[in-house]
């Protein structure tokens, strides 16, 4: 016999009667999916509403989860760039250290000459490179650079910090007190767009600097994660960067261990030989690249989870 789905009301009207749900189960799912679609169908407006919130929440999870993935990857990459066997000397202390001031290395630094001399004396240390950051400002006759870092060091930075020259070459130890440089790409982009920089001039802290090279792309995605900084370096003989400064601090120091010995051991001694130098004040951090990656993963793991939450 068969089913009418249309039933005759006393007033003479006739009504839907809900089809009888078929005994098979994908006769169910059948009537479920047709009654979702009529439903869809009766209030378009609201259901493309619904679809749209729907999509754009998902993809904003997605997009930001995907930025903090992509900001990790390069972070990772940069530390992973220092070498398995360099260690870091910074002045102050590291988040989460008793006396962590944030500032501590913005400032005068605890860190000199002295301290680099006494680590270079150290068993299994390979080399020992200083680090100082040059205030002023950085032109190409009138025309002021972007975005600057010149910074003061030695030769060897090269090679610690895996750097590649791509046109012209680094200064070496013939080249310590006079006034030459090395720029990154950042620079070579803003003050020389369609031109060769080497052997030109630029002007930092208002003395007049030849360039000998240019040095190779750092930063992986620095025009979408930020981080041009990394491109924006004026490598500097150490010397000619102190030459009107009259003091002898550091702000970093790379040290480079001998891979063949443990690294645990050799870590203790350089600490042991800081506190010694700084008459037992706890004044400075020596980090080794497993450790910074370790902070800034757990950094970049809560960021995520207060992304997805």
């Amino acid at each position: 016999m068969a089913v009418n789905p249309q039933a005759e009301t006393k007033s003479g009207q006739r009504e839907s009667v809900p089809p009888p749900v078929w005994s098979a189960p994908w006769g169910t799912l059948a009537v479920n999916i047709g009654t979702a679609m009529d439903s869809l169908r009766q209030n378009i407006l609201r259901s493309a509403l619904t679809i749209l919130g729907v999509v754009i929440g998902v993809a904003s999870v997605i997009a930001l989860v995907a930025l903090a993935t992509g900001a990790q990857r390069e972070v990772t990459a940069q530390i992973d760039s220092l070498g398995a066997n360099v260690a870091i000397v910074i002045p102050g202390k590291m988040p989460g250290e008793p006396n962590y001031n944030p500032v501590a290395g913005a400032g005068a630094s605890t860190l000199d000459d002295e301290d680099v001399n006494r680590l270079k004396q150290e068993d299994g240390v390979l080399s020992v490179v200083p680090l100082i950051f040059v205030m002023g400002a950085v032109y190409r006759g009138d025309e002021p650079a972007t975005i600057c870092l010149p910074i003061g060091t030695t030769p060897d930075y090269l090679r610690i910090r895996r750097l590649k020259v791509e046109a012209g070459r680094f200064f070496t130890a013939a080249d310590h007190d006079r006034p030459v440089c090395a720029i990154g790409i950042t620079i070579r982009d803003d003050l020389f767009p369609d031109e060769n920089p080497v052997g030109q001039t630029i002007q930092v802290d208002e003395k007049e600097y030849e360039i000998l090279g240019v040095v190779s792309q750092r930063a992986i995605s620095s025009s979408f994660f930020g981080g041009k900084e990394l491109d924006a370096i004026i490598y500097m003989p150490m010397q000619t960067a102190r030459l009107e400064q009259g003091s002898t601090i550091v702000h970093r120091i790379f040290v480079e261990l001998d891979s063949r010995k443990r690294a645990e051991p050799l870590l203790a001694s350089l600490k042991a030989t800081l506190l010694e130098m700084h008459e037992g004040r706890d004044d400075f951090s020596l980090l080794t690249s497993e450790e910074l990656l370790g902070m800034f993963h757990k950094m970049f793991r809560i960021f995520t989870a207060l992304l997805v939450g």
